[in-house]
C-alpha cells in the first residue's frame, strides 16, 4: 500500500498579519465615505424637519389672518406658540409639550441637542426663529419683500456645542440684542440649512452663513418689510 500523505495547508503568523493589514487598510478607506453618507443623511433629516416647520408655519398663519409666526410675543415664544400646531400634527395629546420628546426639534446632526453640561434641559434646541420678528402682527406673508431672501428660522448653536448666550432665536452675529452669538450654525460639516420666508429651505456654507449675518445684512435678510 502507497503511503498517503496529507498536506495541511495553512497560513504562516507573516500571511496572517498581511491579510489582517489589507483588511485594516481596506476599511480605512471606507470609514469616510461611511461617515459621509451618515452625514448626508443627517443634513437631508434636518432640511425635512424644517420642511415640516414651514408647513406649520403656514398653518399659524392661516389661523391669525396671515400674520407671519413671532419670534417672540410678549412673554410667549414661537416654540410656545407653535405648540398646539405640533400637537396637532404629531397627535401629542398630553396637556403640556415636552418638547425634548419632539424629534422635531432636534437636529439629527446635533446629538447634544436638549442637554447642558450633560444634563437633560428642556429649553436647548437645535433650531431658532429669526428674533427680528418679535413682536405682535409683525407682518402678514403677503406683505414680505422679497420673501426668497428674508431669513425665519435656521440652525443655532446650544451652550453644549460652545455658545454661551443660547437663546432658541437666531440673529445676525454682530447685532446688539441678547441674542448676538445665536447666528445662523453650519453643524453640517461646515453647512447650516435656512428656512425662508418662502418656505423654502437651503443649505448654505459657513461662508455664505457668515456674509448673510453680517450687520449691513439686516435689511437683505433679517427685517422682513425693508427695501434695500
Amino acid at each position: 500500500m502507497k503511503n498517503i500523505k496529507l498536506v495541511l495547508l495553512s497560513f504562516t503568523l507573516i500571511e496572517l498579519l498581511i491579510v489582517i493589514a489589507i483588511i485594516a487598510i481596506l476599511a480605512g478607506m471606507m470609514l469616510p465615505g461611511i461617515a459621509k453618507v451618515k452625514a448626508l443623511g443627517q443634513m437631508t433629516s434636518c432640511r425635512n424637519n424644517m420642511r415640516q416647520f414651514a408647513l406649520l408655519t403656514n398653518n399659524y398663519a392661516d389661523d391669525n389672518n396671515s400674520y407671519v409666526l413671532p419670534s417672540l410675543n410678549g412673554t410667549n415664544s414661537w416654540i410656545t406658540n407653535m405648540t398646539p400646531y405640533i400637537k396637532e400634527a404629531y397627535k401629542i395629546n398630553t396637556t403640556s409639550l415636552i418638547y425634548s420628546n419632539v424629534k422635531l426639534y432636534r437636529c439629527p446632526g446635533d446629538p447634544g441637542a436638549f442637554k447642558f453640561n450633560g444634563v437633560l434641559d428642556n429649553s436647548e434646541f437645535s433650531y431658532g426663529w429669526n428674533a427680528k420678528l418679535t413682536g405682535t402682527k409683525i407682518c402678514k406673508r403677503e406683505q414680505y419683500r422679497s420673501p426668497s431672501t428674508k431669513i425665519l428660522y435656521g440652525e443655532t448653536m446650544h451652550r453644549d456645542e460652545g455658545n454661551p448666550a443660547y437663546s432658541n432665536g437666531i440673529a445676525p452675529s454682530n447685532d446688539a440684542t441678547v441674542w448676538r452669538e445665536c447666528f445662523p450654525y453650519p453643524r453640517h460639516a461646515g453647512q447650516g440649512n435656512i428656512l425662508w420666508a418662502d418656505l423654502h429651505v437651503s443649505t448654505l456654507p459657513r461662508a455664505d452663513l457668515n456674509k448673510i449675518s453680517q450687520q449691513n445684512k439686516i435689511p437683505v435678510y433679517w427685517t422682513p418689510m425693508s427695501t434695500y
